[in-house]
């Protein structure tokens, strides 16, 4: 069982946090790797549509499995409660995400994942209005949902990219 504490913050709401040390020393590392930022961009330099779509607290739409809701007891004064959702601090989480992640944009042309970021780059108009509806479907279908306040849709420019065309060649900076 993993103890609960309320941590104080200065200009947010207070935090709760769950001590899941013991667990995640019991844990098998699970060294899932992230897509390096080059691999993410390669081929979409010609793409002339693109959106990003933040998905909105992401873990927490992905079902603890069965057999594992015991591991995500917590304590509190009053009695212990069972996370079904998985929750924030345990070791494997970012790798349970990416891997999610991964499985909902599997064959799907256009799309790149990093961690709970989707990018969607096309190069016709056809292909944009074709793609975004396809992984809205599989996102719906996932349970999960995205951040409107944080995605971008139907732009030239990403948050995290931006294209300088000069002299018909492109150069890669972050914003």
């Amino acid at each position: 069982m993993s103890p609960v504490a309320v941590v104080k913050k200065k200009d947010a709401p207070n935090l709760i946090c769950f001590d899941y040390k013991r667990l995640n020393k019991l844990t098998v590392l699970d060294p899932h790797p992230k897509m390096l930022h080059a691999d993410m961009f390669l081929g979409v330099e010609n793409d002339r549509y693109s959106s990003k779509i933040k998905l909105s607290k992401t873990c927490w739409q992905i079902p603890v499995r069965q057999q594992d809701i015991p591991k995500t007891v917590f304590v509190t004064m009053d009695c212990h409660h069972e996370f079904l959702r998985m929750p924030f601090w345990m070791m494997n989480l970012r790798a349970i995400v990416i891997h999610a992640m991964r499985m909902l944009v599997r064959g799907m042309d256009y799309v790149v994942e990093y961690v709970d970021d989707l990018s969607v780059h096309t190069p016709t108009w056809e292909d944009y209005v074709r793609t975004p509806r396809e992984l809205f479907k599989r996102l719906q279908r996932a349970n999960f949902t995205e951040r409107p306040t944080k995605s971008n849709i139907g732009t030239r420019r990403l948050s995290f990219l931006v294209i300088l065309e000069r002299e018909q060649s492109a150069f890669w900076t972050r914003t």
